[in-house]
């Protein structure tokens, strides 16, 4: 039985070949049949979600002591020990896999690891997903309950901004919402149960705030201004704005099915249209005049890692090693946009980049989908989220006036 494990039995399985039946011995709860064919049901002393202690010596991509826990150590083996060895350092963070996977791309690029690592991360990650309803905890009551402090607060700043609410200012958003939302995060961000809406946007700024926190302003078209709900879903609230929260909840919906159905249509369209552009082969060069101009920053940088800039009559790699000296300048990129390479099915390896050829990936028309394929996932989301932001302008840094 688990109750039994040891903290070395522990490292063990940690430090062994992860199976379904090694994740299922860390299930919450232990069934066991009777002899009448029944069950019973009790709690497990070692879940995903126990805490331990790790020390260098215990996992060989550990460089320090660290409370984590089982759950943690068994994503690391998983994601990055078994594909990497020590390559990549202990997360004792949530692992977000598409965010690690980029992370892991890059260092493939470089040539630091291989494909056949890549691999080996990708079919570890896909059959993780396979438990990812287990790997979750289960709501605990602390996110289900407005923690104290967040209630004194919320009445605080209630109190403080009284004539604004009465008059539906949406800047309540700002004056209230916002460090409401921001208390409760402080208070349960430790609280496993966490995960669950740290999962994805839209869950903190809609989700969680909504459920424990406050509602944003909803728009009372009969009054012709905004009303301000003074409870969430857990406390209720006033009978007399239940209209406006029903709207609330449905409007938009037409238009965000439309643009969920055009964004389909045209992925496959282009999916379709650009299936057959592949690269060419290794070294082509169109010769093309034309360039994309780009002003680099550290927020734009890594979209051009890897493509070939003109600097007078030079192509220049843009690369992890010389990217910094770029940045802040406007630089001119060769791009698929205006390739004419004789081969009308192919984009020369000068404006297609390096990216293609270092991932043996050719086929590059099929990235085309990614674009609409974005932007229906953006307008999915939008049926998720009801919440008003808001963006603080000084217009004096915009005109040329005086106060």
């Amino acid at each position: 039985m688990n109750e039994e494990f040891s903290f070395k039995d522990i490292l063990t399985i940690i430090n062994g070949d992860i199976t379904a039946s090694i994740i299922l011995r860390f299930t919450n709860v232990i069934p066991t049949v009777n002899e009448d064919g029944s069950f019973t049901v009790k709690p497990n002393k070692w879940t995903l979600h126990s805490k331990i202690i790790l020390n260098p010596k215990d996992t060989i991509n550990l460089n320090e002591r660290i409370e984590t826990t089982i759950g943690r150590a068994i994503i690391n083996k998983l994601l990055k020990i078994d594909p990497f060895g020590d390559y990549f350092k202990y997360d004792n963070n949530p692992i977000f896999i598409n965010k690690f996977i980029n992370e892991a791309t890059s260092h493939l690029l470089k040539g630091t690891i291989t494909t056949e690592q890549m691999i080996k991360l990708f079919n570890n990650t896909i059959w993780l997903t396979r438990f990812s309803d287990m790997v979750l905890p289960s709501l605990s009551k602390n996110i289900l309950v407005t923690p104290k402090s967040t209630v004194e607060l919320k009445k605080k700043l209630t109190e403080e901004n009284k004539k604004m609410i009465e008059n539906g200012d949406v800047a309540y958003v700002d004056k209230v919402e916002k460090p409401v939302l921001n208390d409760i995060i402080k208070n349960i961000k430790n609280d496993p149960s966490f995960m669950l809406y740290e999962v994805g946007k839209p869950s903190i700024g809609n989700n969680l705030k909504q459920s424990i926190g406050t509602f944003s302003p909803i728009y009372n078209s009969a009054k012709g201004k905004f009303d301000i709900p003074d409870g969430n879903l857990m406390t209720g609230h006033d009978p007399s704005l239940y209209d406006g929260i029903a709207n609330m909840n449905i409007s938009g919906t037409y238009a965000r099915n439309i643009a969920t159905q055009q964004g389909g249509s045209s992925t496959k369209t282009i999916y379709n249209s650009m299936s057959n552009i592949k690269a060419g082969p290794v070294d082509s060069d169109c010769g093309t005049k034309k360039y994309k101009e780009v002003y680099l920053t550290k927020n734009n940088v890594f979209l051009y890692i890897w493509n070939y800039m003109v600097e007078g009559n030079r192509l220049i790699l843009l690369t992890p090693d010389n990217n910094e000296q770029y940045l802040n300048k406007i630089c001119y990129f060769r791009s698929a946009l205006y390739c004419m390479y004789e081969n009308r099915f192919e984009i020369c390896n000068k404006c297609a980049g390096e990216v293609p050829y270092k991932t043996g990936l050719l086929s590059i028309g099929l990235l085309c989908s990614r674009l609409p394929f974005q932007m229906t996932k953006a307008s999915l989301k939008q049926f998720h989220d009801s919440t008003i932001n808001l963006t603080s302008i000084n217009p004096f840094e915009y005109m040329k006036i005086d106060k």
